[in-house]
Parts: structure tokens; C-alpha cells; sequence
């Protein structure tokens, strides 16, 4: 009898450990669950490269260059405003004003004003050359102009008497408030590329203009002499 009862007893205690075993195992098992599946868990957390990953829980990464969200902003690749443009659009827009100046600093010709020679007047502005013998008048027209190589390029006017609408090359040389000049170009030439190229003896004041002296002028009207 009392063998029976100690069997009954061991039967007892063993499927109680049974139980509280198979509770445990059953626990443990829906503790690791969620993350049965090692790639789906990863791919569920991953948030695109600097994103800030899912946020609301809809599974659209915001922001972000790898989550793909939001729309590139225009301009250039690092989202900034694309300068190359603005470079462009500025280039070319300088004005040497009216006149070209030669050395493309100039804007005002440093011998303007009111010359006369022992024949007559001679009269510059920043845009006009004229000189004035007697009752005759010749009238040029300034297309260039250097201060610091000291020439003028003009156009003569299509009435002029000996040069009508050639080009010339007036040169000067500063003497004080005076000058001496030579026409580089002698009676003229046709293009202003043949005007630029023209030269003179600038060492040579008494043949070096085309082997005749340079002119001398003094400031003011021959007739306030």
C-alpha cells in the first residue's frame, strides 16, 4: 500500500514540473517572437542613409537621402543656389562708355580743351577733334582714345577737305601745359586697325613725324594771342 502511494506521489510531483516547465518554455517563446524573423526586424528599423528613420509608424522613411523623402531642391547638388548663373549673366557687363578708350581705364581724354599752333586753332573733347585754318574747317570724330599710351584714334568727317572719312592717329607729347603732336597716319587710312598700328618717333621731335617735326601747340585760341 504504501508503495502505491509513493508511485501516485512521483506522478504527481513530475507533471507538475511538466507543467511549470512547458509555461516557461511557452513564455519565452512569445517573448522572442516579434523578432522571430532576423532580416524583416532590420529591415523594419532601417532608416535611409542620415534619415531620421520612421517617426510616424507608416513605414515611409522621412527625409533623408536613402528613405527617398522630399523632393531634390533646385539649384545645385548640395541643395545651394547654383552661382555659375549669376557669374554668367554678370559677365561682359562693364561700359568703357561711349568712347572706347584705348587701355579700357580711360573715360575722360586728358587733353581736352582749347590748343592753337602759329596757323590756326585746335579744339578736342572727349569725343571730338577739330582744327580750324582760316576759313577752313576739318572735323574728326573720336572712335578711341589712350591717356597712358598718349594717342587718339579719329574719324574724319566726310566733308573734311584733304582726309574725308579716313581714319587718324593723333599722338601727343606733354610739354608742360603744351603739347607736340603728330598725325601718325599722314593724310589717313581706311581701316582703324591700319590706324592702330600707325606709330612715330616719339624720340625724335624734329624728323620724327614721318621725318618732319612734331607740331607744337599752346594752350588757348590763337586769337587770345
Amino acid at each position: 500500500m504504501s508503495v502505491r502511494i509513493h508511485e501516485l506521489t512521483t506522478r504527481v510531483v513530475l507533471s507538475t514540473v511538466t507543467l511549470a516547465l512547458a509555461f516557461a518554455c511557452g513564455d519565452d517563446d512569445a517573448d522572442r517572437a516579434p523578432n522571430a524573423d532576423p532580416d524583416a526586424a532590420m529591415s523594419d528599423g532601417a532608416a535611409g542613409d542620415g534619415g531620421s528613420g520612421d517617426a510616424d509608424g507608416d513605414g515611409v522613411s522621412e527625409g533623408g537621402s536613402g528613405g527617398g523623402g522630399g523632393e531634390a531642391n533646385e539649384g545645385g547638388s548640395d541643395g545651394l543656389p547654383d552661382a555659375s548663373s549669376d557669374a554668367t549673366a554678370e559677365a561682359g557687363t562693364a561700359d568703357a562708355g561711349t568712347v572706347d578708350a584705348g587701355d579700357g581705364n580711360d573715360s575722360e581724354l586728358e587733353i581736352a580743351g582749347e590748343f592753337h599752333d602759329e596757323f590756326g586753332d585746335w579744339l578736342f573733347t572727349d569725343s571730338t577733334w577739330e582744327l580750324s585754318y582760316g576759313g577752313d574747317v576739318s572735323a574728326y570724330s573720336i572712335e578711341s582714345f589712350s591717356n597712358q599710351d598718349d594717342y587718339l584714334i579719329a574719324l574724319a568727317d566726310e566733308d573734311n577737305l584733304y582726309d574725308a572719312s579716313l581714319f587718324q592717329k593723333l599722338m601727343w607729347i606733354e610739354d608742360g601745359d603744351s603739347l607736340y603732336t603728330c598725325t601718325a597716319t599722314g593724310t589717313g587710312v581706311e581701316t582703324l586697325d591700319e590706324a592702330l598700328e600707325a606709330t612715330a618717333g616719339v624720340d625724335d621731335l624734329e624728323a620724327g613725324c614721318g621725318g618732319f617735326p612734331w607740331s607744337f601747340i599752346q594752350p588757348g585760341l590763337l586769337a587770345d594771342e
